[in-house]
């Protein structure tokens, strides 16, 4: 239970490493958009071919939240290599040769 809690601490603290980053990056694409269009810093951007940047925006898949089990899922333990807990690696993806 105590590496579950600890788990619980280290992802919070990754969510908002993130957050922070995102925000620093944000704030700083804002500034660099706002100099690119006062004087005269305008003028020099222009020809020196400085453009506005975007802002972070997450895709939706991105988005997502993992599914994530805890405990043993499959009573015969870890799977082979190349397969998955779902099952033995569809065609296409990669796996044990076979023969």
């Amino acid at each position: 239970m105590e590496s579950f809690t600890q788990l619980q601490e280290q992802l919070t603290a990754t969510e908002d490493k993130l957050e922070f980053a995102r925000r620093y990056y944000n704030t700083s694409a804002r500034d660099y958009n706002i100099a690119l269009q006062t004087f005269p810093r305008n003028l020099l951007a222009e020809s020196f071919g400085f453009h506005p940047v975007g802002f972070f925006e997450a895709d939706e898949s991105d988005r997502a939240v993992p599914k994530v089990a805890f405990g043993d899922a499959s009573p015969s333990g870890p799977p082979e290599a190349g397969g998955t807990q779902d099952g033995p690696p569809q065609p296409g993806q990669s796996g044990p040769p076979a023969g």
